[in-house]
């Protein structure tokens, strides 16, 4: 299909320079098509490295090429994209051996973002002469080792990773079935963008070799497919679309590589130190002060700016490289109108924006234009960089949430209490926590500080060692294969919270238009803390047959069990369990940790399905305006409370029995993640943990099936749980909920009066 489109929209002009709607359609379709496929591309190494016994039984579809992992990534995207965009699955499995522009634009953005650094020694028609097609003489496309900066096909190929792999190819399919039966790509396609960030987040694209960092392949995707839609965009205002299928491609690739076509452009949104939003009326006042912080809003106040710039650009997201702290990025295309563009969203943002907030929005257009040659020596290093910060900023985990008014304290035992900070050194040596007194104006200001207990101190095990104290600069020693994995051993939860309010209304009280996409990720609601540990290790080793060095791996796949199941979920922080068992703090969302404990349990189960995954108490739900440190009184019960459950409810803490509540809780998720849901129903567990010691009154079973309704609005979803909930009942209730129930737009009917209702719970029909 996309070739056809290609033949039909020759000279298709950019958006910019106007156009017939016909051409703008045609050129927009191409460019969709190209950004998935250059998102796609690596994806198949993935399900290589979870099925790597079953390369030999699958043969090459038709002009596939050598790369094994391409077969898996066709089949795999044939059966998830939909039928209209599949025209890009030939220069997105293909791009290795270009035969037109479109996949010839994939494989130089991905050679670019890979870290292919083009030697000046080589020979002057070397890139001539490995893009020319194979009839026309090529050399096959084998890039020199002196270009390359790494292997970019490495991965641990252990049993546990193969495992862990499978985990996530498995949970990635999943996840990818409903938004591939979509047929509107601009839902699809942030579909598509946040289930890869979510799968691939964890896994490198490339090994530190020559001194480039190594990338994850999600940011590796990314990149690849900003510098792909920026590059097609040039190639639109200079012409090069036309014929773009079938024609030689030498002078054409030998301009695209040398000539200036990409820029960088930096977006930073500041806010005065001492500014607070202004307050509308007491109403709204009081509204906000609960349900808000200053910082949320800015959250907001930056993601807006940045759904604008690439609303008046032309931008995707997918064009967006990285975002860190208050600074966005973008590979741009050097296209006429781009610099008049920026200068009047510049104007329009400052004018919008400053009657209501105090602040800067700057604009940094380039730092020098960039040919695609010089983008290849540089992307790999600016991700470097950037992944660095976005990593030190994730560090910092309360620093920007709770500069002034409250910080999160955890007390881990009696003594005198000093200032503890975390700060992240990548140079090949580790994570570095340092303990300090007070915090100095030039380091320690820049990180959160936690109030730790001198005499107990901090400790955490994994497959590479074990480290503990309470003062000193400490090194936490991470394994070779969690480095390479990119398994993280740090904080990844910035816990401002806010009860449910949607984004639209905190930024309606901020005085902020959204316009566009909403930024959902930063509805958070209020904040639960769960312990899940591993019991029974001694036994394992003890059954475990081997040697020492047997027994201390499988004590390492035990001990990065958690982490690299947990990573990929931002908004969650993981604390090391102190004492002599396997285990994590959880600390996030409440309807997010129950829903991940329940995802953790079922993999625990496939993954190893040795010991037993325990959900134990020492939690509890805490809203923001009560004080974070409530968190700290609730992890100081850890001890007293290990043997009890933790049972959720609305706005306090609850400590019932929760071992039927996660049964049923395992069983719910899975069936609401059938029908693409991500989450339980809101307010269902507080309703269920009122109900259930009450649950076989005759009385109380119809409300509690009303409120499971009324917490569900969704009527699927309604008649879904309906389904599910009669294995947790007893046997007499089961034809109750078979013949009194039924669903009418989400609410339950009044029950038939010819139905007659005995007392003490024993009920029958005529």
């Amino acid at each position: 299909m996309i070739r056809s489109i290609g033949r039909e929209g020759k000279g298709a002009p950019d958006p910019f320079r106007g156009g017939s709607r016909k051409d703008q359609d045609i050129a927009m379709e191409i460019r969709e098509a190209l950004l998935l496929g250059a998102l796609l591309h690596d994806i198949g190494k993935l399900y290589r490295r979870a099925f790597s016994g079953r390369i030999d039984g699958l043969p090459p579809f038709e002009g596939e090429g050598d790369p094994v992992h391409l077969r898996f990534t066709h089949r795999f995207i044939q059966s998830l994209v939909p039928e209209r965009f599949r025209g890009c699955l030939p220069f997105a499995l293909r791009h290795a051996r270009p035969s037109d522009r479109l996949e010839a634009i994939v494989h130089l953005a991905d050679r670019a973002c890979g870290g292919v650094v083009v030697d000046d020694r080589v020979e002057g028609g070397w890139l001539r002469s490995m893009l020319a097609p194979p009839s026309e003489g090529g050399e096959g496309f084998v890039i020199p080792p002196r270009v390359r900066t790494g292997r970019k096909d490495f991965f641990p190929m252990t049993v546990v990773g193969r495992q862990a792999y499978g985990v996530l190819w498995q949970g990635l399919c999943r996840d990818l079935e409903g938004p591939a039966k979509e047929e509107a790509f601009g839902r699809y396609f942030d579909a598509l963008v946040t289930l890869l960030e979510k799968y691939t987040a964890t896994i490198p694209a490339s090994v530190p070799e020559g001194g480039v960092d190594s990338l994850p392949l999600f940011d590796h995707l990314r990149s690849t497919a900003a510098c792909a839609d920026a590059f097609y965009r040039y190639a639109m205002e200079q012409g090069w679309t036309e014929g773009i299928v079938g024609e030689p491609l030498d002078d054409v690739v030998e301009a695209w590589w040398r000539e200036p076509a990409l820029s960088l452009l930096l977006v930073r949104v500041e806010c005065d130190p001492g500014f607070s939003f202004p307050e509308t009326d007491a109403h709204d006042a009081r509204a906000f002060q609960k349900i808000a912080s200053r910082h949320l809003c800015l959250d907001l106040l930056r993601e807006s700016v940045a759904t604008q710039v690439e609303g008046r650009l032309g931008l995707t997201r997918a064009a967006r490289i990285w975002t860190a702290g208050e600074e966005f990025a973008w590979i741009v295309p050097n296209l006429s109108g781009i610099p008049d563009r920026i200068v009047e969203l510049a104007g329009c943002l400052g004018r919008g924006f400053l009657r209501s907030w105090q602040g800067r929005i700057g604009f940094a257009l380039g730092r020098g234009a960039a040919s695609l040659e010089g983008l290849s020596r540089g992307v790999p290093r600016l991700y470097a960089q950037a992944r660095r910060d976005l990593e030190r900023n994730r560090l910092r985990i309360f620093a920007e949430a709770l500069h002034g008014p409250e910080e999160l304290h955890f007390p881990l035992g009696g003594g005198e209490e000093m200032e503890f900070s975390i700060e992240l050194d990548r140079d090949r040596s580790g994570v570095f926590l340092r303990f300090e007194g007070d915090r100095s104006a030039s380091g320690g200001g820049d990180f959160a500080s936690l109030s730790l207990g001198a005499r107990d101190g901090i400790s955490w095990r994994s497959g590479g060692g074990e480290v503990s104290g309470a003062a000193g600069r400490l090194l936490l020693n991470t394994t070779k294969s969690e480095r390479h994995m990119g398994i993280p051993t740090t904080f990844l939860f910035r816990p401002y919270a806010v009860p449910d309010r949607s984004p639209a209304q905190l930024a309606e009280l901020a005085g902020v238009h959204l316009r566009g996409r909403t930024p959902v990720s930063h509805h958070l609601p209020r904040f639960a803390l769960l312990r899940l540990e591993i019991e029974g290790v001694a036994e394992i080793c003890a059954e475990t047959p081997g040697t020492i060095a047997h027994r201390s791996a499988l004590l390492g796949e035990i001990a990065s069990f958690f982490p690299s199941l947990v990573s990929h979920v931002q908004r969650i922080c993981l604390l090391p369990v102190a004492g002599e068992g396997y285990g994590v703090w959880v600390i996030g969302p409440w309807r997010e940790v129950l829903d991940e404990a329940c995802r953790i349990h079922d993999r625990w189960e496939r993954f190893c399905g040795r010991g037993d995954l325990v959900l134990k108490g020492g939690g509890g739900i805490f809203a923001p305006e009560t004080s974070l440190g409530a968190a700290a009184a609730v992890v100081a019960k850890r001890t007293e409370e290990s043997a009890r459950g933790l049972c959720f409810a609305e706005g306090e803490v609850s400590w019932e029995n929760l071992e039927r509540v996660i049964a049923l809780g395992d069983r719910l998720a899975d069936a609401v993640c059938r029908l693409g849901y991500r989450r339980l129903p809101r307010n269902f567990l507080a309703e269920l943990n009122e109900l259930w010691h009450r649950k076989s009154h005759p009385k109380t079973l119809p409300r509690f099936l009303h409120a499971v309704v009324r917490s569900t609005p969704d009527a699927a979803i309604s008649r879904l749980l309906l389904e599910e909930l009669p294995a947790f009942f007893d046997d007499a209730l089961i034809p109750l909920l078979v013949t009194y129930t039924t669903l009418s737009t989400g609410r339950l009917r009044p029950v038939p009066a010819e139905i007659r209702r005995e007392p003490r719970g024993r009920r029958r029909t005529e």
